[in-house]
């Protein structure tokens, strides 16, 4: 797995205002109407609970970022969920999702 958690101090950051709330950047959130939390089964689930998601989706957008000058082109994706499973996080293997780094 890897972590969608922007470095301090990036531009991401600085926009959304400095908080002690680790910041992932625009577009990381899924926001989930009643219907669908009940569906999932996620009602029952608190606010700062780990949750594991598991989602099908398809690439609905694609396009290349040109950069500022001096900067190396990007791409850009957008993907729209289709499909997703959300339960508690208790069964994860936070060592399979986290491993070590060596050094």
């Amino acid at each position: 797995m890897i972590s969608l958690k922007l470095p301090a101090g990036s531009d991401d950051d600085s926009m959304l205002g400095a908080s002690s709330e680790a910041s992932y950047g625009y577009g990381t959130q899924i926001s989930l109407e009643e219907e669908q939390v009940t569906a999932l089964g996620a009602d029952k689930l608190a606010i700062g609970q780990r949750v594991k998601i598991t989602a099908y989706g398809v690439i609905s957008r694609l396009s290349v970022d040109v950069g500022e000058e001096g900067e190396a082109p990007g791409p850009d994706m957008t993907i729209q969920l289709t499909d997703m499973e959300v339960s508690p996080a208790s069964s994860v293997n936070a060592s399979a999702m986290y491993p070590s780094s060596p050094g």
